[in-house]
This record gives C-alpha cells, structure tokens and sequence, in this order.
C-alpha cells in the first residue's frame, strides 16, 4: 500500500519555531493576505495549523502565514498548545464515518440530541429515505443506541441501514512484482470467471491474463498499458485511467506504482470526461448533490478522498457499491475507500495537517490525470 504522505509543513526559521493555532471556526486559507488573493484550502473548527509569521493587511487584524505559502485571519483562532496533526482517517476500511440510509417503511424521526431521544423529544425533522447520510459516531442511550450527525442530531440505530464499505483493494508496485504477473487482470463478473485451463475465479480475484486466458473477455478488465503523456517525465507521477477496460494505474514515469479498478461514469449521459486534466483540489470528504434537474437525483453525504479533476468530476471513494471494474457512477472515478485513501495520500498537492481541504496552486505542480 503507498505511503500516506507525510506532514507538508511551511519551511520556517529553525532559530524560532513557529506557532500552533486553533480554530474556533472554519478557517479558510488564501494565497495572499490582500486582494488579489484566491482560495488556498480550508481548517475545520478545532483542528490545529501551523503559523510561521504575522501580517496586519485589510481585512483581518491578525494574519498568518500557513503551510504552503497560504495565509489564514487569525480572528476567528487562539494559540493552542497541541501540534497539527493529519486529519486522514487511519482505520482500516478507511471510512472517515458510519454511513446509512432510512431503514423500513415509513417516517425516521431525528431528535435534537441523545438527551432529547432518551426523552422521546423528537425536534419535528425526517430523514430523508433518499439521501446517503454520514453520522459522526454511535451513543448509548437509556431507550437505545443512536446515531449521531455531524451536526449534533441523532436517530436510532435500528431505523438506519448502514453500509458496508467493499473490502476490495488494488496491488502496488512491490507485490505486483512478487507476483511477476506479465499482464494483470481481474474478474469483474459478479457470477464469477472461467479460465481456459477450467479454473474458476471468484468476483474481483487477480490473475495473470498471459498465462490463464478467460474464456469470455466480457467479464474480465485487464491492464493495457499505453504511452506516457508528452510532458510528463521519467520521474513524474501521474493517473492513468483506462474507461474501456476500468482499470486505474498511478505511475511514476514508466513505472506502475499502484493498480486497481475503478467505476467510472455510464454510456451516454455520464461519461467520465476523456483527455489529459491537471488536480484541481482534494478534500477529504465532500456532500455530493445531483443538479436540481438531474433525471436521476442523489444526496450522498462525507463522500471521503475526493481529487477533483474537473469542474463536478472527481476521483473518490465510494462507500455505497462494490461494482469496481465496472460503469456505475454518474461520472465520476469511483474507487474503494481503501483506494482512494492510497491515492489521495500520493497526488499533489499535499495535505497540510489540519486542514480538510487544499486547492491547486501552479505552483505545486499538480497531478496530471488522464482519462483515455
């Protein structure tokens, strides 16, 4: 598995170290103090950045200068004495909530609070049965467990179906050559695959296509390398998407660091968008809401590991389906939870600690994403 990236800090004077701030609100950070000046990322209420020096400019009394070059208003901050720290999820199904739906026929009640449930004071709200909802964490209550929002409210448990995130991964470069496979593929049929020798394969098992032909090349994506964007060096990291065969490799130069599928956008009306794209942004989760006149409409909340690449398309992690290798989005690049941390650890522009969210500068050299 890659790497997570490690801690991006702002290159200060090591004669003096540089101060830990607080947020006490979001906090949005800036290429520049003063007009003119763009987004640079964003820190959640409560996490702890880095500030390396201060600048009175309009607009803010206090200024600082954040991780990459950014700059932060320190009015809405406090000194803390706790060091950033990454704010990437750790878990192994690398989900940085529980995620569910109304379970059952008929209206689920949210409650203002664990206290207000264990009351029986519902606050007058629904869950919607159509939206995908992220809850912050589970708590104990005298009438039963409950669900806790990112807001605060709460439903009980046994009214919400949670999902499970799929357990599937991709393979790095290290076991890709323990393995030596010649050309890798992976059996995308649910039912299963059959090779020419009579071997049957489960749903997403990896095998070496150059040694155990399938039977039908219907139900199987393999990896097709093609050549490296003009551009690109021998030492560049780079995505490769394959939409015909849904596969995603990140590469560096040549050299395939990372190979796994994906589920890209359906036929017709979703298609993933082809061509070569740079990052645009990486936030570690996002809301997903279809346009008001989507003939399919969704509400998919803390999608996790989102790698924009173009203006509504994105890489990221999907907790609500397990068709990898196969077109199910709405144009996006789905990958596994599992997938989608690795990659989003490994594209630049870093992550600083603390922040949730970091916007493309030209300076950072972003990613290039090619979708072919």
């Amino acid at each position: 598995m890659i790497a997570l990236v490690g801690a991006w800090l702002l290159a200060a004077d090591q004669a003096s170290a540089a101060e830990s701030w607080r947020a006490e609100r979001e906090i949005a950070i800036y290429t520049a103090p003063a007009e003119p000046r763009q987004r640079r990322g964003v820190v959640p209420p409560g996490a702890s950045f880095e500030v390396a020096e201060h600048q009175v400019a309009e607009g803010c009394r206090d200024w600082g200068l954040v991780a990459l070059g950014g700059w932060a208003c320190l009015d809405r901050a406090t000194l803390s004495t706790e060091a950033p720290a990454s704010l990437a999820v750790e878990s192994p199904e690398a989900m940085p909530y529980l995620y569910g739906k109304a379970r059952g026929v008929g209206p689920v009640s949210l409650y203002p609070s664990a206290a207000a449930f264990a009351r029986g004071k519902a606050g007058g709200e629904l869950l919607d049965p159509e939206r995908s909802y992220a809850f912050a964490g589970r708590e104990p209550t005298a009438r039963g467990e409950v669900l806790r929002l990112r807001d605060g409210r709460v439903v009980p448990s046994n009214r919400v179906r949670l999902y499970q995130a799929s357990d599937f991964h991709g393979i790095d470069d290290a076991a890709l050559a323990l393995l030596g496979y010649a050309s890798p593929a992976w059996c995308v049929a649910t039912s299963g695959c059959a090779l020419g020798d009579g071997t049957r394969l489960d749903y997403h098992a990896l095998f070496d296509a150059s040694v155990s032909e399938p039977r039908s090349e219907a139900g199987v994506a393999r990896w097709r390398p093609a050549a490296r964007p003009a551009g690109v060096g021998e030492s560049d990291l780079w995505v490769d998407i394959d939409v015909g065969e849904q596969v995603l490799a990140l590469v560096r130069g040549d050299h395939v660091e990372y190979l796994t599928l994906a589920a890209t956008g359906r036929r017709g009306r979703w298609e993933t968008p082809v061509g070569e794209h740079l990052v645009l942004d990486k936030l570690l989760a996002n809301d997903m809401l279809s346009r008001a006149d989507s003939p399919e409409p969704y509400a998919v909340e803390g999608v996790p590991w989102v790698v924009h690449f173009a203006h509504r398309y994105a890489i990221h992690g999907a907790y609500w389906h397990d068709r990898f290798g196969r077109r199910t989005s709405h144009g996006c690049v789905n990958l596994s939870p599992v997938d989608a941390r690795a990659l989003f650890a490994a594209l630049s522009p870093p992550l600083p600690p603390g922040w949730r969210a970091v916007y493309a500068d030209p300076t950072d050299l972003p990613t290039l994403v090619r979708v072919r």
